[in-house]
């Protein structure tokens, strides 16, 4: 950066001394005035960089560095590793890396003020309470459709990954319980250039063999993703009478056929008709009505059962 950068002396120098912060390599004869040196306190800083780099220990981590797989845990650091990399770019001559990369960091930047809440991680149950910390809840009504996909795939990626890492006896069960599905896992993204819902398809093709599986609730499913919603194993169907939702279910349900659809439109209040790989036969449950002094618009409190 120092000889090849084409930038003003006193840019390059602020870069300079903020990479250089923290090291033994002294940079007070570096003119903050004109971001230059005078007379031989060059020689010596140039000497004093090249002693650095020649040193074992930054040897091999310009070797770890072209060798790493990249991660970041926060959008800050995000923003942060964006920087590095524009340096290095106009270390190396492009000086419109950063110039073209701004719409990018806007949106970074956006998402970062309005939605970082959300993924940070907060577990705040003590050791005692953990056999009862079992459900997560995420509040996500105040988000748009967009970004209801963002946070969810994002998700459902980090925890899969996350299982695949680890041996198969370690591994817990997680199950994703998605509440008005098609708002995000839709039929609209199926065949988007950007893959959008690609890891919900995963999760319901080979999810089970990393302890993770999907749990969707829609009243729409005309406007399910078909992938996904063929392969799910076992579907408990309520009363349906929309002829768009009924055909859309015989196309892609495998396990109903023609005159159980009819039978769909039929249902009483509170029965549910049930099909899948758990039930060898078809069958009909009542749900139980809740007492009078249960409020159903409520969302009920989750309560570990050993």
């Amino acid at each position: 950066m120092y000889r090849n950068v084409q930038d003003s002396p006193v840019s390059k120098r602020v870069k300079i001394i903020g990479f250089l912060e923290g090291t033994d390599i002294d940079t007070s004869a570096y003119n903050s005035q004109y971001g230059n040196f005078q007379g031989t306190t060059e020689h010596n800083f140039i000497s004093s960089l090249e002693e650095k780099l020649n040193n074992e220990d930054y040897t091999s981590l310009l070797e770890k560095i072209k060798n790493s797989h990249y991660e970041v845990d926060s959008f800050d650091n995000l923003l942060k590793a964006l920087n590095y990399v524009y340096n290095l770019e106009e270390a190396q001559g492009n000086n419109n890396a950063r110039h073209h990369s701004q719409t990018l960091e806007t949106r970074i930047k956006e998402v970062a003020s309005r939605y970082s809440k959300l993924f940070e991680n907060k577990n705040n149950a003590s050791n005692e309470d953990a056999p009862y910390n079992q459900v997560t809840i995420y509040e996500v009504s105040e988000l748009d459709d967009d970004l209801l996909l963002f946070f969810t795939s994002y998700l459902c990626k980090k925890i899969l990954n996350k299982s695949r890492a680890i041996p198969l006896e370690e591994r817990n069960i997680n199950i994703f319980l998605f509440e008005e599905a098609h708002r995000y896992i839709s039929e609209n993204k199926e065949h988007s250039q950007f893959f959008e819902i690609e890891i919900f398809r995963k999760i319901a093709r080979e999810g089970r063999k990393f302890g993770c599986f999907l749990c969707l609730s829609s009243q729409r499913p005309s406007e399910l993703s078909s992938t996904v919603l063929s392969q799910c194993n076992n579907y408990l169907l309520h009363r349906i009478k929309n002829n768009i939702d009924l055909e859309y279910l015989s196309k892609t349900i495998p396990y109903i056929d023609s005159n159980q659809l009819k039978r769909l439109s039929y249902l009483p209040t509170g029965v549910t008709y049930a099909v899948g790989e758990l039930f060898p036969i078809p069958i009909e449950i009542k749900v139980n009505e809740p007492t009078k002094r249960e409020d159903v618009t409520q969302t009920p409190v989750i309560q570990y059962c050993k």
